[in-house]
């Protein structure tokens, strides 16, 4: 059986349908083929330039072997340099699928592609490559879809709603998580998956990780229009302080082990409601550094640095520590503090600027270590809190009386 095709004559301002490939240099359509699965010379309409008098129809085979995408987005380059509109190898090539195929092999070009659709119409979609395609990014616009991902030369951005991703392989540079992505479960093979914010589980509801790594952007930058609770906590990363923000609570939960980097870039953090903690360490092997000379101010009714795990450490190098409404500044209930410097002030008794919980600190469980800093109203050579003279201070360094405050100095 034979198609006739429909004559469409090309004009500078045609807007193509989303579900076709237009070509101007060699007057064809390319459509996607769900039986054949890739991109076929269209058997409904050409192209006709409107220099051509011609009203020949030319007839169309389905038998007929069609170009693939490959070919396709080589002919749409070659007509836009032809035209005087050079294409950039950096420039974004997006396919847009009316009906995403269940297999997507993407051709061999240093070009960008974006694969645009909805993903949820199949039971899964798997992305590959048969070339070094550089960049790829996956939008799915539909329901909660299923993708695996092959890309082992690619670095992939990925953003809508999965209810599984599978990442088989990515290349170095990493599968990049978009912002408002939503997955309910990431499974690692193989490579390096960046969630765009500093926690994981806003964008990740579990992870499955036999190969490879799931983590938070490197630094995190953190504005007034950004801060919140959850953008100082989440698996190991950098935050910085960008400007001085103000948030209801911080408590600094973990949804993975690690190291993680607060510089207060000189700006504050001001913990304005009642009730809530400040910086509370829950996680069973966390290492927390605070740096950056800024202002950590808590007004809630708890600590302003509290360790609750016994593997956990928290070291503050700089930056000023207030507990507005609350005895203790810095807690230890477990886990261990070292305090290198900084200036530290609370408004409750001198007793308890630097507390550990009793039983643990008899125990061993529990210590707060000072190698330097400012205690205002406090001695931590006589913590008074754990027993009269008892010692905070490392050993090698002493606790000097200016005046107003203590200060640690090395011997």
């Amino acid at each position: 059986m034979e198609f006739k095709k429909k004559t469409i004559i090309w004009e500078d301002n045609n807007v193509p349908p989303k579900n076709y490939l237009w070509v101007k240099s060699d007057n064809k359509v390319y459509e996607y083929s769900v039986s054949k699965k890739g991109w076929i010379e269209s058997n409904t309409i050409q192209i006709k330039d409107s220099s051509s008098d011609s009203d020949d129809s030319p007839e169309y085979s389905p038998e007929e072997t069609s170009p693939e995408v490959a070919d396709a987005i080589q002919a749409y380059i070659d007509r836009q340099e032809a035209a005087g509109k050079p294409v950039s190898p950096t420039s974004t090539i997006t396919v847009n699928y009316d009906e995403v195929p269940n297999e997507i092999t993407l051709p061999e070009t240093t070009h960008p592609v974006t694969l645009k659709g909805d993903f949820s119409e199949n039971d899964s979609t798997t992305i590959q490559s048969n070339g070094e395609i550089e960049k790829v990014t996956i939008n799915n616009t539909g329901a909660e879809a299923n993708v695996i991902i092959d890309l082992p030369s690619t670095t992939a951005t990925i953003s809508g709603n999965y209810n599984t991703v599978t990442v088989k392989a990515v290349a170095d540079e990493t599968l990049k998580v978009g912002t408002a992505c939503k997955i309910k479960q990431l499974i690692v093979l193989k490579g390096t998956v960046v969630v765009n914010n500093a926690l994981v589980e806003d964008n990740i509801t579990s992870c499955v990780v036999s190969g490879g790594i799931v983590k938070a952007n490197d630094e995190i930058e953190i504005t007034s229009e950004n801060a919140s609770a959850s953008k100082f906590t989440g698996t190991p990363a950098k935050v910085k302080l960008m400007e001085d923000v103000s948030v209801g609570n911080l408590a600094f939960g973990t949804f993975a082990n690690g190291h993680y980097i607060w510089n207060l870039n000189g700006h504050s953090v001001e913990i304005t409601r009642q009730g809530y903690g400040g910086t509370l360490i829950r996680g069973s092997q966390v290492i927390l550094d605070i740096d950056g000379d800024g202002t950590f101010i808590q007004h809630g009714t708890t600590a302003a640095v509290w360790n609750s795990d016994k593997e956990s450490i928290v070291n503050i190098h700089s930056g000023k520590f207030f507990a507005e409404e609350h005895s203790e500044c810095i807690y230890a209930e477990k886990g261990i503090i070292n305090i290198y410097g900084g200036e530290f002030h609370n408004n409750g008794t001198d007793n308890y600027l630097l507390n550990c919980k009793d039983a643990n600190y008899k125990s061993g469980d529990a210590k707060i270590i000072v190698y330097g800093g400012k205690f205002y109203g406090f001695d931590p050579a006589n913590c008074r809190s754990e027993g009269e003279g008892t010692n905070f201070v490392a050993e090698g360094y002493q606790s000097v009386n200016k005046g107003d405050y203590f200060e640690v100095e090395k011997i």
